[in-house]
Parts: C-alpha cells; structure tokens; sequence
C-alpha cells in the first residue's frame, strides 16, 4: 500500500502474482470439525474416536490424551506438546 501524495486516501497497488480467494465460511466450518463450541467464544477438542455404533464420540478430550477417557487407551499427547503447554 502505498499513500498518494495529492489525495489522502490509500492507493492499493498489487503486485502480487498470486490471487487470494478465501471461502472463510469454509475455513470456519473446516476448523470446528474437531472442536464443539463450550460458551463464552471456547471451544474443546472432541474425542472424534469412532464408536461402535459409527457415530463420532464428541466428548471431550481427557486432559493430556488425545481421546476422551472411554477411548484414550493411554493414548499420551506427545511430550513436547505438552512441555509447550505446561503440563
């Protein structure tokens, strides 16, 4: 961006050889797959472990696992992930 000297309002020059086309309902929908709204703008990770009656589990995830407590299995999150975290 660039400011014209006679006139105060911005000039937008493109230069870029690349075209943005971002569907961001899309993008919103895509992003809360693995995730259920919890109020107040919070989301949780669900547990998304298939159940035995082909739903997808929507429980939470168990703190530090990568499933809820019915499907973590001791399934651990990787440990630097969780050093990043603070757990």
């Amino acid at each position: 961006m660039t400011k014209n000297k006679t006139n105060t309002d911005l000039e937008l020059h493109d230069d870029s050889p690349y075209e943005v086309n971002i569907d961001f309902d899309d993008a919103s929908r895509c992003w809360r797959e693995n995730k259920k709204h919890v109020g107040n703008g919070q989301f949780q990770y669900i547990c998304g472990a298939t159940k035995t009656n082909g739903k997808i589990c929507i429980r939470g995830r168990k703190m530090g696992f990568t499933r809820c407590a019915g499907h973590c299995n001791g399934e651990r999150m990787d440990s630097d992930w969780l050093r990043i975290k603070g757990r």
